[in-house]
């Protein structure tokens, strides 16, 4: 939502406009970066917040349960194996990828002053999240094919 906001309001008030004028390809200094930090940033958010769930999940389970430490250990090796963090990995990467590019789009094709911009900071957000749903639906059986993964 902010990339297009914030592109959106560039376009709206001529600052893209004004780069084109200068010689520079405005989708590679401004696209590209988004692009390429949504790639890099999404997946270390997803380890961070797996790290995080972990810990929540260690903390719960053997101080309010009580649940021995060798059997919380022992039952995670047995139910998360390495593919899962490397294909919730992958997944994010595609989000986010794919949130960037769409939010960029509409952004970058803002009209109609701040009412285009936040139109198209509103269909960046619902388009985005709904190729989001689509797209972990296919990449799920995508994976589950090519990685032959058993439930």
């Amino acid at each position: 939502g902010a990339m297009a906001a914030r592109l959106g309001t560039m376009r709206v008030s001529e600052q893209i406009d004004a780069l084109e004028v200068m010689g520079v390809d405005p989708k590679q200094y401004l696209v590209a970066p988004r692009l390429l930090a949504a790639i890099i940033t999404v997946p270390l958010l997803c380890a961070v917040f797996d790290f995080i769930a972990m810990v929540g999940a260690h903390l719960l389970c053997i101080n309010l349960l009580g649940l021995d430490e060798a059997i919380f250990w022992d039952k995670i090796q047995l139910w998360i194996k390495p593919s899962d963090i490397t294909q919730g990995l992958i997944k994010s990467a595609v989000f986010g990828v794919t949130f960037a590019a769409i939010c960029t789009n509409k952004g970058f094709n803002a009209k109609g002053g701040a009412k285009g911009v936040g139109e198209a900071t509103n269909e960046g957000v619902v388009n985005s999240m709904v190729m989001v749903i689509v797209l972990n639906f296919f990449l799920t059986n995508l994976i589950r094919f090519y990685f032959a993964v058993t439930e």
